[in-house]
């Protein structure tokens, strides 16, 4: 969005908080209680503590403002991925960004309208903050680190990069795209019967946006675009335009700046079709090529969550994923192994006889937050919410025992 347009909306919504503040004919009610009102008040003043939304499953967390900041300077300490940088240095930067889209256009690499909408003339630094894992742990709670990329120098060539690398991802047959294109392969999957053992096994690319160095990862991003031949003529712009974004990452925690020189943001638009791709290279030369390859009866992956059917006993198994940690400087893998039943995003799979059968998984974090029925929306809006949620359940659960347990 245009800096003047976003100005003016502003604006306008400043305006329209201020008539109905002086308005006395109030044609709108509340539905939290004036005691309410004071406790959430109370709540945002105090700046003992911090109030941050869960990882994962829909919880709010209330930390200790201390213990938050000391989790967030020990991260930011990891001198490998970030660095403190100037005020001076960040200019420079910005300078260098703006200078090198320039160059591009005097060298006939972009066009005119391109550079245009890449140039942000007063980018805004972006601000860092963690979101508390507590289904991974909660002494100490560790922290996923999100830096919202918005109107910083290289937010819209970020966009760009995402709308180049999104259909790639899009075409490679193992990658997931949620978990009901799963389900769909998993009804029409019937397993043949193996005199061996079959378990399922789920595996966890451990810290996959943080963990790759910016050379390997631009590295691995040529490789892939060497085999796509619609991209054979913008393929050299197309990498460079990559490291302007994975080189130039600042962001600002406690009023010091901060370049991370290590692996791609979390919040910068292109951060999943890169570390999608990066993955993808990694399968291609070490993992579908290896001859224990042949064990997996099917592999699907959703970014950094894999699943697979290994035929196989579990001490095979073991060592095989321990095998896959040697093949990388940067990946390292966790798994869980079960004969029978394995959570998965949000499925419970169960291997029954030939077949996979599903339900829904929820973390044991999970909190019901869907929206209260005081809350001052249009009725319609309810309805919606339960006929979605009965729809949910009824695409998730294959069996009918369990869809009827759920309902």
């Amino acid at each position: 969005m245009p800096h003047n347009v976003e100005s003016f909306l502003k604006m306008c919504e400043k305006d329209f908080y201020e008539w109905f503040a002086s308005n006395k004919k109030r044609y709108c009610f509340f539905n939290v209680t004036k005691a309410e009102q004071e406790s959430i008040h109370a709540l945002k003043s105090n700046t003992n503590i911090t109030i941050k939304p869960a990882d994962k499953g829909g919880a709010v967390v209330i930390m200790n403002s201390l213990d938050y900041e000391n989790t967030m300077n020990s991260l930011l300490t990891d001198d490998t991925v970030y660095e403190m940088v100037t005020p001076e240095r960040v200019k420079r930067i910005i300078k260098t960004v703006q200078t090198d889209l320039y160059d591009l256009l005097m060298c006939g690499q972009i066009s005119c309208e391109l550079y245009e909408y890449f140039l942000i003339e007063f980018p805004t630094i972006p601000i860092i903050k963690g979101l508390p894992k507590i289904h991974k742990d909660i002494n100490p709670v560790p922290m996923r680190p999100i830096v919202s990329s918005e109107r910083w120098i290289t937010s819209t060539i970020s966009f760009i990069v995402e709308s180049l690398l999104r259909p790639l991802v899009d075409n490679i047959p193992n990658i997931l795209r949620d978990s009901y294109q799963l389900i769909e392969f998993l009804r029409e999957l019937e397993l043949d019967k193996m005199d061996t053992e079959l378990l399922l096994v789920t595996m966890d690319v451990k810290n996959l946006f943080t963990c790759i160095p910016n050379d390997l990862g631009l590295q691995a991003i040529r490789e892939v675009l060497v085999t796509q031949s619609e991209y054979s003529n913008n393929r050299q712009i197309l990498s460079y335009l990559l490291e302007l974004i994975l080189n130039n990452n600042v962001f600002l925690h406690q009023d010091q700046f901060y370049l991370q020189k290590w692996g791609v943001a979390m919040g910068t638009p292109c951060a999943n079709s890169y570390a999608n791709l990066v993955v993808h290279n990694w399968e291609r030369n070490h993992l579908f090529t290896r001859a224990e390859f042949s064990r997996i009866k099917i592999y699907k992956r959703f970014v950094d969550d894999v699943l697979f059917i290994w035929e196989g006993t579990e001490s095979d198994c073991i060592n095989f994923i321990k095998e896959l940690d040697t093949t990388t400087s940067f990946l390292r893998f966790t798994a869980e192994i079960s004969p029978c039943q394995i959570h998965y995003l949000d499925l419970t799979l169960e291997l029954i006889g030939n077949k996979i059968i599903t339900s829904l998984y929820r973390k044991p974090t999970w909190r019901n937050t869907l929206l209260r029925f005081e809350s001052m929306h249009p009725r319609f809006t309810f309805k919606g919410i339960i006929s979605s949620q009965m729809y949910r359940m009824y695409r998730i659960c294959s069996d009918r025992n369990n869809l009827q347990s759920e309902l």
